[in-house]
């Protein structure tokens, strides 16, 4: 990847849009200029390799000046923007979530389906699915590889992160305020976070699922390829700021013993396994906030199922499950496409 490529970031001072400049650099992405868009933030400043770039209105950039274009803003502002810098040229990488349900569009997790990356051809768009499905797809990607997996049934645990700064906020806020005897306020979540834990994240839907669930399942199928694939998902927003955690029964086509998962994960690049008496498990905080790895533990057979495994994952939602999986895409599509 000798040649370089002209990069903008929208949202740039979110946590994904900061984390995706910092995966960047981290991961010697060939950039070769770096423009950096927020709106309400142009006298702002980010670091990137050693220099401070400044942050740009979206609304008077000229589209044509990027050649890829990272979207890590809220929806509402990435269908702004897309449609300009999809007509200037410029290929879009979404992590806003505001494409997510376009069925035209390829869902991409690159240890999944990298060849995906090149569709961006038909409408120069490529999704990046929740941070959710892409950790579980790590996960999964190995094992549907080995035997294949008929059903899933999760229980997915959700730092406030994902919820963006005014997540990590409220609840600093409403732990700060109830230490000191005061009354908290709710605004991002509908109750009480700090010290509590709540069975929804997201809009509720048809059918009793919330938007969370549903992403999680719609883009998973998508990203296996597998639409008939047996899924079943209820996530759960916990006071914890950064990495996600999941618990995991799933069902396999042929027989995967423990041991042999254990051994497999072990052989995967970018999973850690944490499962014996010595290591103990994983946690989000001990193991997964700011790590670039998938973190399994917990590994066992399921007692109710011939060909059923449980599993215990934990990995960070900001860096693992969103900005690098952005950066992953982008890295196929310089390498493979363009």
């Amino acid at each position: 990847m000798s040649k370089a490529f002209d990069v903008a970031v929208v949202g740039a001072t979110t946590l994904v849009g900061a984390a995706i400049i910092e995966s960047l650099a981290d991961r010697d992405f060939p950039v070769g200029q770096l423009f950096l868009l927020e709106r309400g933030a142009e006298s702002s400043y980010a670091q990137f390799r050693g220099k401070r770039v400044p942050v740009k209105d979206p609304d008077s950039f000229d589209f044509t000046h990027s050649r890829i274009v990272f979207l890590a803003c809220d929806e509402a502002l990435a269908a702004e923007v897309a449609p300009p810098a999809v007509e200037a040229g410029c290929i879009v990488i979404d992590a806003s979530g505001a494409f997510d349900s376009d069925p035209d569009l390829p869902v991409i997790v690159p240890e999944v389906n990298p060849e995906a990356v090149g569709d961006f051809e038909a409408r120069h768009i490529l999704v990046s699915p929740s941070s959710a499905a892409v950790i579980l797809a790590l996960a999964l990607a190995p094992i549907q590889r080995q035997v294949g997996v008929t059903r899933v049934n999760v229980v997915s645990f959700h730092a406030v992160s994902g919820q963006g700064k005014a997540g990590v906020n409220e609840l600093a806020s409403q732990t700060a305020k109830l230490l000191n005897a005061q009354p908290v306020e709710t605004g991002i979540f509908s109750r009480q976070i700090a010290f509590n834990v709540l069975p929804q994240v997201g809009a509720p839907e048809p059918g009793g699922y919330n938007r969370e669930e549903r992403a999680l399942m719609d883009g998973l199928r998508r990203v296996f390829a597998a639409p008939d694939l047996g899924i079943n998902h209820t996530a759960v927003q916990l006071p914890l700021f950064f990495g996600h955690g999941m618990v995991v029964h799933l069902e396999t086509h042929g027989a995967l013993s423990s041991e042999e998962l254990r051994e497999l994960y072990r052989k995967t690049p970018g999973i850690e396994v944490s499962d014996d008496s010595e290591e103990g498990y994983p946690t989000p905080v001990t193991e997964a906030a700011d790590s670039a790895a998938l973190h399994v533990g917990r590994i066992r057979q399921d007692a109710s199922h011939p060909n059923g495994l449980d599993l215990w994952l934990v990995a960070d939602n900001i860096r693992r499950g969103g900005a690098i999986n952005c950066v992953r895409i982008a890295e196929v599509l310089v390498g493979e496409f363009l």
